[in-house]
């Protein structure tokens, strides 16, 4: 016990006992009221702490719940609906849109109005042109174990004046095969004078002039087609057409 509290403690006596006496507390200098009162306090702390009781402040009211806690409540048997359930729900039309602002036609695509582009069908073969066709300065054979694909696409001039008809310096375009719905493949780059995909030359008003388009597959995949469609991609674009 330090000396502070032995101080403290034989005042405490003092007053006690002269208490019981009957006799009237004896002043006390205003550090010494100090001394008693903060040791008074402290000894009823720390009798409370031994016996595990804890003061509570009564006075406080208590706090009801508000309005903004209750609306962080769900009620029960009720789902919420949450953010991600909205951005959910609006994706399918946000994508219709995108897709419908998306659609263009092929000779939109191209640059290449007004003229017009019809995929007329295909055909399977070894080789193109067939030996004996005329005007044609050169051919393409299939390889070993492989298959040409031939797609026939008509550009047609509607109307009254010349029009230039170039693919040939479009970089951006991409043409690809699509087998079945799903399967895609290039086609080939040739020198064919009718490829679709290399051609820069005038059409006539009203003249319809006849390409192909060439692609090469193995002769499994081509004896499992049921379907052939040609898809032109631009660098934001893309138009699939069927025969």
């Amino acid at each position: 016990m330090n000396k502070k509290n032995k101080i403290v403690i034989c005042l405490l006596t003092s007053v006690i006992c002269m208490t019981a006496c009957g006799n009237s507390i004896p002043d006390m200098t205003r550090e010494q009221e100090d001394l008693v009162t903060q040791y008074a306090a402290g000894a009823l702390l720390e009798r409370l702490n031994d016996s595990g009781t804890r003061l509570v402040d009564t006075s406080k009211p208590k706090e009801e719940p508000t309005l903004a806690d209750a609306a962080t409540v769900a009620p029960e048997g009720k789902s919420g609906v949450s953010e991600n359930d909205i951005a959910t729900d609006e994706a399918p039309e946000q994508a219709m849109e995108n897709k419908e602002t998306a659609q263009i036609s092929a000779t939109q695509l191209l640059q290449i109005e007004p003229l017009t582009i019809t995929y007329t069908g295909y055909e399977i073969c070894d080789s193109y042109p067939e030996q004996g066709e005329e005007d044609l300065y050169f051919s393409v054979e299939a390889g070993t174990g492989k298959k040409l694909l031939v797609l026939q696409v008509a550009v047609t001039n509607p109307g009254q004046e010349q029009v230039e008809f170039d693919t040939l310096h479009k970089q951006n375009i991409k043409y690809r095969v699509m087998l079945n719905g799903a399967d895609r493949h290039q086609v080939m780059l040739t020198m064919l004078d009718n490829d679709f995909s290399a051609m820069d030359i005038m059409i006539n008003p009203g003249e319809t002039m006849q390409t192909v388009l060439l692609a090469e597959v193995s002769e499994e995949t081509a004896g499992q087609i049921t379907s052939v469609d040609l898809v032109i991609r631009s660098d934001s674009d893309e138009v699939t057409l069927t025969p």
